[in-house]
């Protein structure tokens, strides 16, 4: 038996693991399945196999790691986070944010991963209050017609960790107890009463830090631009798409929406706080204003003027996407591969590099510029970020 997904165009090959299906359906309600009779393989993304008495393995069909063996709900959990990788890979338009969303007033407040910052856990209490969830763990983020940034709801239920710790309050330990959700004894999927349907769109409205704390009270603190845009950039796993386009999506994020790190040490108080800070907007929704178009046709650099040389002068690379973030200034490569950013000391060298220049020449400029710092070392730091800027292909020998 096999199983189509609508929206990815692949199947879920299920070899003896037909008991699967009624999990994978609870977890995933908004999910669309066609059952095949059969199917091939090179249509396939994942393959399950019934490994006796609930366990399975499962097996990512576009990845290099070999097959694992679950339980059914370690199982689905796989087959979701598989699927979240089949879905980037599918698509040229699509970023993907390790993080969750839930909806308020209309718009997604989004919250990047933080190990152990309590994500999950959170977006069940929110859910349980009736809020509108989008996911806990992963989040699509698209670009409409019109400019503006939208996540686009997994319809995968939030999942939180067991056991349920007993600071929280006995009615919604007493819910999650009861929830009829599928769960084994590390994890529970909570069936909450408003789960926005898969592939629903919402405007982005603001970035959430978290930042737990046993026995704070809940409160929103600053967070700076350059920290969201790196909070964001840092956890999006999209990587077929060109950084440009990354960073350019990602800037506006950050430059756009209201920005803070919630600090708390109740999931309950910090939800309350939240709905208390986002029940309306008072801004217009994210939108990239100039086109993502940022592919390049610059000539790829051979490996052998990748080697730095004193004596020969360089510039800077055609096709490079940049921007300035807080004083921070960030380049994706011409070839979309890579986002570096620069530090203080790398930015004045790169400044030189408008034009073209030999390490020694640009140690000068910079001397005379900086008359207090050591002429040597100076040199050294001209000459190491020569080197690591030919190596990312950021510079390259001038004609």
């Amino acid at each position: 038996m096999a199983l189509r997904l609508e929206g990815l165009g692949q199947t879920i090959l299920m070899d003896g693991a037909d008991d699967l299906l009624p999990v994978l359906g609870a977890v995933m309600p908004h999910w669309r399945f066609e059952v095949l009779e059969e199917a091939r393989e090179a249509d396939a993304c994942i393959r399950i196999t019934g490994a006796g008495a609930n366990r399975y393995l499962v097996h990512d069909l576009h990845g290099s790691e070999p097959a694992h063996e679950w339980d059914a709900v370690d199982a689905v959990c796989d087959v979701i986070a598989d699927l979240a990788l089949e879905r980037v890979r599918a698509s040229d338009s699509l970023f993907c944010l390790h993080g969750a969303a839930v909806a308020f007033a209309g718009r997604l407040v989004i919250f990047p991963n933080d190990h152990r910052a309590g994500k999950s856990v959170l977006t069940a209490v929110l859910g349980h209050a009736g809020h509108c969830v989008f996911g806990d763990d992963v989040l699509p983020i698209t670009i409409a017609a019109d400019g503006t940034v939208e996540g686009i709801a997994t319809g995968v239920l939030p999942r939180v960790r067991l056991p349920v710790p007993a600071g929280f309050s006995s009615a919604f330990r007493t819910w999650a107890a009861a929830n009829p959700g599928p769960g084994n004894d590390r994890y529970k999927y909570l069936e909450v009463p408003n789960l926005a349907a898969h592939g629903t769109r919402m405007p982005i409205g603001a970035i959430v830090r978290l930042d737990r704390r046993e026995g704070e009270p809940p409160q929103l603190g600053p967070l700076s631009r350059a920290e969201a845009f790196e909070s964001v950039i840092d956890r999006n796993f999209a990587r077929n798409l060109h950084s440009g386009r990354i960073m350019r999506a990602f800037e506006a994020l950050a430059s756009q929406v209201p920005l803070a790190t919630l600090t708390y040490g109740s999931a309950e108080e910090a939800a309350a706080l939240l709905a208390q800070e986002f029940p309306r907007w008072n801004r217009p929704a994210p939108r990239v204003a100039a086109p993502l178009d940022v592919s390049s046709d610059a000539p790829a650099v051979d490996e052998a003027n990748r080697v730095y040389h004193p004596e020969r002068r360089y510039v800077r690379a055609e096709g490079l996407t940049e921007t300035t973030i807080d004083g921070l200034h960030y380049v994706a490569d011409s070839d979309g591969r890579g986002l570096f950013r620069l530090n203080h000391g790398a930015r004045v060298i790169w400044a030189v590099l408008e034009e073209p220049a030999t390490g020694p020449e640009a140690a000068d400029i910079v001397a005379t510029a900086f008359p207090a710092e050591d002429p040597a070392r100076i040199a050294e730091d001209c000459a190491r970020t020569f080197a690591e800027l030919l190596g990312e292909a950021l510079i390259v020998p001038a004609p």
